[in-house]
This record gives C-alpha cells, sequence and structure tokens, in this order.
C-alpha cells in the first residue's frame, strides 16, 4: 500500500485541500479492496486433518482388523496428495512445486506419521484375547458358545514384536474372574499356528468350570413389569510369558442359574372363549360354570426386592420345573410330571397330559403347562373335589437341589343373587367363579 500511496503523491499538484482529500480517498477505497489471496486454505485444513486420522490409526493399528495398513496407508498418500495440491496453488499460483518443497512435504509426513508408529511400537510381544461373535452355523449362538458341549471358545493372537520371542503353542495361563473375584484360573495347553495375522491359537474352557453366578441380574423393572437388568460379566485374561490380555464374556448365555419362578391360575367358561350357547351346559342350572383352568408359569433369574413387581428374566440353563395343584384337604389333583429344560429345549412326559417339546427362554420367560397338546386342564380333574381352595405351586431345581419355589391360593365357588329375568320374573341365579386369594 506504500507504493499505492507514492503513486497519489506524484498525482498532487501543489498544496491543494481538494488534492490531498482525492488522494486519501483513493487510498481509503485501495486499502477496502479484499484480496483474493485471504481465502481460507482449504485443502491445507483437509490434508492437515486427514493426516491427524492416519496419525490416530496408526496408534491403534494393532487393535485393527487385518489388512487395515493397507486402507491408511491409502489415506495417507491422499493426505500428502492435498498438500502436494495446496503448495502448488496457494504458494506456486498454479506451478508445480519444486524439489525443494516436494523433499519437505515428504519428509514431513514421515516423520509426523511415523510419531504414533513408533510410539505403538511393540518391542516385547503382545498378546490379544477375544471370541467370535459370529453364528456361522445358526444356531442362535454366537460361534465363541457351544450349547451342546457346554463350553466357551476364544481367539487369541500373540506377536513376538521386535525383541520378544515367538510363541509356537503349549500351555497358557488363564484366569476368569467375576465381578472383581476370581472364579477359576489353570493352563490351558493351546495349540499355535502362524500365518498373515501372526500366532494364533484357540482357548477352550468348560462352563461348569468357572460358572458361579449369573452374569446378569435383576436391578429394578419398568412401570410395565419388565425386569431391568444389570450386567457382571465374566472376564477371562490369557497370560503368555508375563504379557496378558482380557477380555469379558457376553452376558446372557452366561445368565443359567434359576433363581425365580412365578405362577397363575386362571378358570374359564367355554362360553368365555367365544360361544353364544356359553352357560346352557353348566350343571345345576348355573348361568355361567368353569370349565377348565389354565396354568402358566415363568421361570428364569429374578430378585426378591422385585418379585411382587415383575416377572423372573429369561435365563438359558439346564434346569427342572415341578407342578402341583392341591385341593385343601391336601388331595393332589395335578400332578405334573417334571418338566426338564436343557438351554432352552424343555421336554416331559406325563401321564395323563401325554408328551411334548417346548421353547422356555429363547424369546420370552412365559410357558404354559400343557395337557394332551392343549393349555387346558378340564373342570373334571383340576376341580374334581369341587367347591374350596386350591394350592398352585411350582418349583424350579438345579443339581438336585430346590433353587426357587412359589404359591399361589384360588378359590372355587359358587355364587348367587337376585335378578329379573326377560319376562319380568324375579328370582335367584347362580354362576361359578374361581379367583385367586392371599390364602386357603
Amino acid at each position: 500500500m506504500s507504493g499505492g500511496l507514492l503513486e497519489k503523491a506524484k498525482q498532487v499538484s501543489g498544496d491543494s485541500d481538494d488534492d490531498v482529500s482525492a488522494a486519501a480517498d483513493a487510498v481509503i477505497v485501495e486499502a477496502t479492496i479484499p484480496n483474493p489471496s485471504d481465502k481460507p486454505p482449504i485443502m491445507l485444513y483437509a490434508a492437515a486433518g486427514s493426516l491427524l486420522v492416519c496419525m490416530v490409526l496408526l496408534y491403534f493399528m494393532y487393535l485393527l482388523p487385518a489388512f487395515s495398513g493397507i486402507a491408511i496407508f491409502g489415506l495417507l498418500c491422499g493426505s500428502a496428495f492435498l498438500a502436494y495440491f495446496h503448495v502448488k496453488t496457494e504458494r506456486n499460483g498454479g506451478i508445480e512445486p519444486s524439489i525443494s518443497q516436494l523433499a519437505a512435504i515428504a519428509v514431513t509426513y514421515l516423520l509426523l506419521a511415523g510419531i504414533p508408529y513408533v510410539a505403538a511400537m511393540d518391542f516385547g510381544g503382545s498378546v490379544l484375547l477375544n471370541f467370535d461373535s459370529s453364528d456361522q452355523d445358526n444356531d442362535g449362538y454366537g460361534d465363541w458358545y457351544d450349547s451342546s458341549a457346554e463350553t466357551v471358545t476364544l481367539d487369541i493372537r500373540q506377536s513376538a514384536g521386535l525383541l520378544g520371542s515367538e510363541f509356537s503353542g503349549g500351555d497358557v495361563t488363564v484366569t476368569v474372574s467375576q465381578d472383581g473375584a476370581e472364579t477359576w484360573s489353570g493352563t490351558v495347553n493351546v495349540a499355535m499356528t502362524s500365518g498373515i495375522e501372526g500366532n494364533t491359537g484357540t482357548v477352550t474352557l468348560a462352563i461348569a468350570d468357572f460358572y458361579s453366578m449369573n452374569a446378569q441380574r435383576v436391578k429394578s423393572f419398568t412401570g410395565t413389569g419388565t425386569p431391568v437388568m444389570e450386567d457382571y460379566p465374566y472376564t477371562v485374561c490369557a497370560d503368555i510369558d508375563g504379557i496378558s490380555d482380557c477380555t469379558d464374556l457376553p452376558t446372557f448365555e452366561l445368565t443359567r442359574s434359576v433363581t425365580d419362578v412365578d405362577e397363575l391360575a386362571v378358570g374359564y367358561d367355554d362360553g368365555s372363549e367365544g360361544d353364544d350357547q356359553g352357560g346352557t351346559d353348566c350343571e345345576g342350572n348355573h348361568e355361567s360354570c368353569i370349565d377348565y383352568i389354565e396354568i402358566r408359569g415363568w421361570v428364569g433369574e429374578g430378585s426378591s426386592s422385585t418379585d411382587s413387581n415383575t416377572v423372573p428374566s429369561r435365563i438359558r440353563g439346564n434346569y427342572q420345573i415341578d407342578m402341583t395343584f392341591s385341593f385343601e384337604d391336601g388331595s393332589t389333583t395335578i400332578d405334573y410330571a417334571t418338566i426338564s429344560v436343557d438351554d432352552t429345549v424343555a421336554t416331559w412326559d406325563d401321564d395323563l397330559c401325554g408328551s411334548g417339546p417346548m421353547s422356555i427362554g429363547e424369546t420370552t420367560t412365559e410357558f404354559y403347562f400343557q395337557c394332551a397338546g392343549d393349555n387346558r386342564f378340564d373342570n373334571d380333574d383340576a376341580l374334581e373335589p369341587g367347591y374350596g381352595c386350591y394350592t398352585l405351586t411350582v418349583s424350579a431345581s438345579q443339581g438336585g437341589q430346590e433353587v426357587a419355589t412359589s404359591s399361589s391360593h384360588y378359590v372355587y365357588s359358587e355364587e348367587s343373587g337376585e335378578g329379573e329375568d326377560d319376562f319380568g320374573n324375579v328370582g335367584t341365579y347362580y354362576w361359578e367363579e374361581f379367583n385367586a386369594v392371599s390364602t386357603c
């Protein structure tokens, strides 16, 4: 701008105020015209941002999948091209960068990219432990979990590093803990294979060896009675030559202990299922009667503090379920066969109600006790003693020991009332009810 001022000064002829003012105005106008070279260096920002991403990825590259280095290298080259383009367009006015400028770009990128790589460089070797969550056999579980063998399998990868030694196989020290307490420790013989990902092998553990208690537990419940679960995962750690890594196992498959059962019996009149003639076949001229009852159960993980407000959460484990329905005099009207549950498949063989499989815990913790291919227990069997109080008891056992039980009580009764029929005649009419009560 000083050159422009001299030019204006040369135009001044004498000390005229008008000439001085004109020269000053011209200077002001020139000073306010924006310089096109002042626009933000977008290419420089893009180059710096992509370089920063590359530095972060290089530092954590040991956690990334195989062949991730190729993608990082491609991103680094793209960032360097942006820097080259910035120098060409912004610094050189469209002229190709000189040899010294290209060398400066190359050295800068090598130094900056090398900092996180060296910082994360593995000198003494490393161990990486994880599990395969994919489900290639489509059994509903991750490939890390074998429901038939009752085992879990984890992948282990070992890198010798620059100064460490290669582990070709042998005993690996493994510890399992839950909520900070060790549940199992020992050695597992692991066969390692060499490949593009380094030395890899698998660690297989029997669930019975380390399992202590449920990995999911009821914390609270929603307004609709749905349990809210809290995770207490099992942590597996593997140690090779003093270098170790740990990983948490998924919690649902390792929630295997029954801690709560619930039950409910409901009485039905055949007419209540949509029959317009309901009640006409009732004995004793009843307006309606209890033709059969349904018995529903829930089994799984529960909490004594929330039991009155929610049903148990589903589990996957091995356990047995027993159910009895008894009259107030102690006689049993339904003594159902033991239901054996293996993971989520339930089987039974009852003399009266037959046999069959069903699923418990696969999608819901709720199930119905089935009889002859239906959910109904007829009045002639379940309520054969007649009117009075009945007790329904459902219990669960594991390992030969009862782990949860629950009972509820119901009154089967005849009710009456005064009413007027369609012809205006007043009289007494009767009906049957089946209602839950607190005690018999």
